[in-house]
């Protein structure tokens, strides 16, 4: 990485299968010349992929970053064609916040990135002191979406997008570096079919549970997080061991901000961190939009016009509560309850049916845990949750037929659960009696186990 020597943040995945250690070779590079031009001095920096030094154009004097890869992908036929073909991509590159790659070349057996070298300091150095003014917060990543924005807009996408990755000048001016190499909209890549690429703290939810599917929207993710690490001073998601920072990426909401920022920013870093790609921003120029957008203006009296909204609202139900008494009885509203009887036996049964699932999938993930393997582990969680989210979603439901009935008079009730009895096959009458028992009774109406029973 071409930036002033630090320390790499944990939690990075080693690409290739062989986990060759590069440094071997690159211990003896300072102060040879490469490929008869550049003369390599001091290195800068390391990551998974390799090893970065500064060096020197000889003929033009221009001072440049070298990165040299790891053996493995000289040795892989096919990962040393992907390298051509993406450090050709990446070349064509041509923008004030994405790093650009000047030459590229193989000597040695080794595989080389002559990139332009960036003066200023890694975004990860400049929180170690702390967390960010928001204003300078929303700079550095309006430089970063910028460009994201440029090279998605090139069918390519990052993966990698960290505080280490960003290279902050001294005027805020933002490089994103170590494209690594980075993936192109077609599924080609430098790394093996299947394997995870990314840093955990940064990844999103795709990139561990299907990696083979991620998009630009995995980016997205990673700039919300470090939008959120730039202002709270720590990731979202932290934990002793990357599997319990995977699920917490995976399951887990991002936790509280405790310092103070405007509610627009807010609403824009947790759109971005949303689970589902679908949920986020379409883009990171649609981010980046989101980020600019100005703050409400402090002193409108929203609060009390939306108060006195309230209580004009409240009279309202009142008076129509009144009127919907008369309404609660006779043919149309024993009709009425009767449809709502249907339908609260049919949510108690899907209640049911989902209350069943998961206790199959918490039994499985205690085996998994047992066992100790931890990728069946994480994915029955992910199902757990889900159904858990869904189970919840017909308790509610059914929470709230229960209070819909209950607006009805007893007698109305009464002739609509008897004619509802009257109709329903054997096989589906103990439900019917669980959901009325449940429905009818006094104070909590909320689905229990007990009523899953025959």
């Amino acid at each position: 990485m071409n930036q002033p020597r630090v320390q790499p943040r944990r939690r990075t995945a080693v690409l290739p299968d062989e986990q060759d250690d590069p440094m071997d070779a690159a211990a003896a590079l300072p102060g040879r010349t490469l490929h008869g031009t550049y003369r390599v001095g001091a290195e800068l920096g390391r990551g998974a992929m390799g090893v970065v030094f500064e060096a020197r154009h000889q003929s033009l004097g221009k001072r440049v970053a070298i990165k040299m890869l790891a053996p493995a992908y000289a040795r892989d036929r096919g990962l040393r064609k992907r390298f051509f073909e993406e450090a050709e991509t990446l070349a064509r590159f041509d923008h004030p916040n994405v790093i650009q790659v000047l030459d590229y070349f193989e000597e040695d057996e080794h595989l080389f990135l002559v990139m332009s070298y960036c003066p200023g300091q890694p975004l990860a150095r400049l929180l170690e002191q702390g967390p960010l003014p928001e204003a300078r917060a929303r700079t550095i990543l309006s430089g970063v979406l910028q460009g994201l924005d440029y090279v998605h807009r090139q069918s390519v996408f990052h993966r990698d997008v960290k505080p280490s990755n960003i290279i902050v000048g001294d005027d805020d001016r933002v490089t994103l570096i170590d494209f690594g190499i980075a993936v192109r909209a077609d599924g080609t890549r430098m790394t093996r079919h299947g394997a995870r690429v990314g840093t955990t703290l940064y990844m999103s939810p795709e990139q561990i549970t299907r990696p083979d599917r991620v998009d630009h929207r995995t980016d997205v993710y990673s700039a919300g997080v470090v939008l959120y690490e730039m202002l709270a001073g720590r990731p979202p998601f932290d934990a002793e061991s990357d599997f319990d920072i995977e699920r917490m990426h995976v399951l887990s909401p991002p936790p509280r901000l405790r310092t103070k920022v405007s509610e627009p920013l807010r609403r824009a870093m947790l759109r971005a961190l949303a689970k589902e790609p679908d949920d986020r921003f379409g883009g990171c120029a649609e981010f980046l939009e989101a980020l600019q957008r100005p703050a409400p203006r402090p002193g409108l009296p929203w609060k009390r016009m939306a108060g006195a909204g309230l209580l004009a609202a409240a009279g309202w139900l009142a008076w129509q509560q009144v009127q919907d008494r008369s309404a609660r009885q006779g043919p149309d509203a024993t009709q009425a309850a009767y449809q709502l009887t249907l339908v609260g036996t049919r949510t108690l049964g899907i209640y049911c049916d989902r209350l069943v699932r998961l206790t199959g999938k918490q039994m499985n993930h205690e085996l998994a845990q047992r066992v100790h393997d931890r990728e069946m582990e994480l994915a029955y969680a992910i199902q757990i949750e889900g159904l858990t989210r869904d189970l919840r979603r017909s308790s509610e439901d059914f929470v709230a037929l229960g209070k819909e009935l209950a607006t009805y008079p007893a007698s109305t009730r009464s002739a609509a659960w008897s004619r509802a009895q009257a109709q329903v096959d054997a096989d589906s009458a103990p439900r019917m009696r669980h959901a009325r028992a449940r429905l009818e009774a006094a104070g909590d109406t909320t689905p229990r186990y007990a009523d899953c029973g025959s």
